[in-house]
């Protein structure tokens, strides 16, 4: 590379003599080629081709490459840096601006701003290789990640026949910004199984880290195995061997630990086909070679995906009014005086800001803040039937400055309304795709904003049906195979709007029931109000289940609208995901089995969530209901009793006024619900209702 540095240096020399010179005597002369040298001793650089130089002439190269990559960010982190001479760096939690302050003292030592200096330009030549295209094209648009480089190089370095296999992990299969890896990766790979480190097979990274073993080879064709949510190697096996029998077992076993039973019907066949309807799905693309990739458990969901893609209306479609938005950053936003911390109970809705604990699914009123807000659990449950018309739940902050300036301050939608002036879908930011539910959303009035752990969208004229879709299994569902954490803007604009659906409005009555529960839903419940509601039922006979609840509505909302018992929103969230499962055109053995493969955590608190004959919780060991019903000792005292009222003091700190006692009633008999069995009696009264005869048909 310095030939012409050489030359000039060496220009009294004729220049067939060159090869006479020494090394050092060049480096000498050289400071460049002197500096590359001292960097190669340094840095160990290894040269495939001239260390295996007879593999690759005899063989064109190898014919098996195994590695466990390492999994590392190429990333400039100065305090680690820092600490090295100066530990309290770590151990002390600084923050940005405090680490500006001591960095400045710390590099007075002249050991330190060596030692900083070196690390940094280390790390920046290191980063400008890796990102260069010259180097690694395929990792264009991604973050430097050591395992990722490994890939290309091991495909360069197999033979026509070569097979490589890597253990790393899944970032590859679900960045935005892989595509182009994505397309060198599906024409190699062979065999996909992903992995959760639950069963810590990997004590260095956490238990929810997902990692792959990815064998690839360079076989011309897209076609692939994929096997997700696997626990122990052996599972595999078992994949593979048709001997095993039997129902596709799910996430978790029969005693609510992660299953490792391994099935045929768990191993999704990938192709061309499978990685359109991918991309469709994830990207609203026809790009498949792009696809990401989402963790599928079963065979069979693939014809559920297929469904979602098949709809024509999207939240994100041009046809319809959508503006989302995530409203105040919670740190910036303190900083900047916009909110301040302040737990109280606000006196109006436009001094209240929502935090991701306050909503549930399809219930803007879940949880209150205590009057003593730190941690994430400090949150009690709302009972509905006990709130006024005009409740307003205690919340974590307030506006900082005045009420004017902070208006000015919302964003405004795209068709120049005030995004606080319109109702809005509000779904909590952060998930867990292996937990209770992922989509936890409900409406929230006009008024009150939000931090930025939780997001909002309007969608104008049709709240109440993308509500109601969205508190779905199904809809839940959507979110779970992308495998995503964070619930932004990108991943509900794909979530499918079927217009057409004879149970539309079924899904609207259903999904204003749970949601409008004070006053200030009122015009919302007029706007959307629609008369055939009033010829509606509940799909069973339960005497919790008022018969003539639907035929006494009417277009004025009161007190008495909505629904406020445990067992009435349980049986309307059931209603949702039939009707749901039935616009988007599924099978009940779709639905039940989206339920029983994809929600164990689910499955498991509904076998020991208990209700009494007026409607209550009376037991749960559902962990999100912290304030519901008796506790475990309490609870097995009375579990069995056939007839009688029992009675539980309770400590109210959710309502205005300060904590109160409050005794509550419980009437026996006891008894839980079976969800599956309930899916089943739904569906044969809603097919009854909307399936067309033959004579309709012809």
């Amino acid at each position: 590379l310095m030939a012409d540095e050489i030359r000039d240096t060496y220009s009294g020399y004729a220049w067939n003599d060159i090869g006479k010179v020494n090394l050092n005597d060049l480096c000498r002369l050289n400071p460049r080629l002197a500096m590359s040298r001292q960097i190669a001793q340094q840095k160990h650089f290894f040269h495939w081709e001239l260390e295996f130089a007879d593999i690759f002439a005899d063989k064109g190269g190898f014919d098996l490459i195994l590695g466990n990559p390492p999994w590392i960010k190429m990333e400039w982190k100065e305090k680690d840096v820092l600490s090295d001479k100066d530990p309290m760096f770590s151990l002390n939690e600084l923050t940005a601006t405090q680490t500006v302050q001591q960095r400045a003292e710390a590099l007075k030592d002249e050991a330190t701003e060596a030692l900083y200096f070196t690390e940094y330009e280390s790390m920046l030549g290191i980063q400008n290789f890796l990102n260069s295209q010259q180097n690694y094209s395929e990792l264009k648009g991604q973050k430097s990640n050591l395992y990722k480089c490994f890939l290309p190089q091991a495909w360069n370095f197999d033979n026509s026949k070569g097979v490589s296999a890597f253990l790393h992990p899944e970032g590859i299969y679900d960045d935005p910004g892989g595509g182009l890896l994505r397309i060198k990766v599906y024409s190699n790979l062979r065999f996909h199984f992903q992995f959760l480190n639950e069963k810590k097979l990997f004590l260095e990274v956490g238990h929810h880290m997902k990692f792959s073993i990815n064998i690839y080879n360079t076989e011309q064709g897209v076609f692939f195995d994929s096997i997700s949510n696997l626990f122990e190697p052996s599972t595999i096996e078992q994949c593979y061997d048709s001997s095993v029998s039997g129902d596709i077992p799910g996430i978790k076993d029969e005693n609510n630990d992660w299953n490792i039973k391994g099935h045929s019907g768990r191993v999704i066949h990938i192709s061309k086909k499978e990685l359109l309807v991918f991309s469709k799905l994830l990207d609203g693309s026809n790009e498949w070679s792009e696809a990401r990739l989402p963790a599928l458990h079963a065979r069979e969901l693939i014809d559920v995906l297929k469904l979602f893609v098949s709809q024509q209306i999207y939240i994100g479609s041009k046809e319809l009014e959508v503006f989302s938005s995530v409203m105040w950053d919670e740190t910036g936003s303190q900083k900047n005086n916009i909110i301040s911390r302040n737990v109280s109970f606000p006196d109006s809705t436009c001094n209240a800001i929502y935090s991701g604990p306050h909503i549930a699914v399809a219930n803007p009123i879940f949880k209150c803040s205590r009057s003593k807000c730190e941690l994430n659990s400090d949150y009690d449950c709302v009972d509905l039937s006990d709130i006024t018309d005009g409740y307003l739940q205690r919340c974590n902050y307030q506006p900082g400055i005045s009420i004017d300036d902070y208006i000015k301050l919302v964003p405004v939608t795209s068709w120049s309304s005030k995004y606080t002036n319109e109702y809005r879908i509000a779904q909590r930011r952060m998930v867990n795709s292996y937990a209770e539910r992922c989509l936890f959303s409900a409406i929230i009035p006009p008024g009150p904003c939000h931090i930025d752990g939780v997001i909002s969208l309007c969608v104008r004229k049709l709240t109440g049906y993308a509500s109601g879709l969205m508190a779905s299994i199904s809809y839940d569902y959507i979110i779970r195979s992308t495998g995503k954490t964070d619930v932004n803007s990108d991943i509900l604009s794909k979530l499918p709007i079927p217009l057409e659906a004879s149970t539309r409005y079924e899904i609207v009555a259903r999904s204003l029931l749970l949601n409008c529960l004070t006053k200030y839903y009122s015009d919302l419940w007029k706007a959307e109000w629609n008369e055939t509601f009033l010829s509606y039922q509940w799909s069973k006979t339960d005497s919790r289940l008022s018969p003539d609840k639907f035929s006494k509505l009417s277009p004025d909302w009161t007190w008495h609208t909505p629904l406020r018992t445990d067992f009435e929103r349980y049986q309307a969230l059931v209603e949702l995901d039939v009707l749901s499962a039935m616009a988007l055109g599924m099978t009940l053995e779709q639905l039940k089995t989206i339920y029983r493969i994809q929600f164990p955590v689910m499955q498991n608190y509904e076998t020991d969530t208990w209700y009494d004959q007026k409607g209550r919780i009376v037991f749960t060991i559902n962990r999100s209901l912290t304030n519901i019903g008796f506790k475990r000792a309490e609870w097995d005292k009375s579990k069995n009793a056939s007839t009688g009222t029992f009675t539980r003091e309770i400590t109210d700190d959710t309502l205005p006024g300060g904590p109160k006692k409050r005794v509550i009633e419980y009437v026996a008999p006891f008894d839980r619900c079976d969800r599956v069995q309930d899916f089943e009696t739904a569906w044969k009264f809603f097919e009854a209702k909307y399936k067309p005869s033959k004579k309709q048909k012809s």
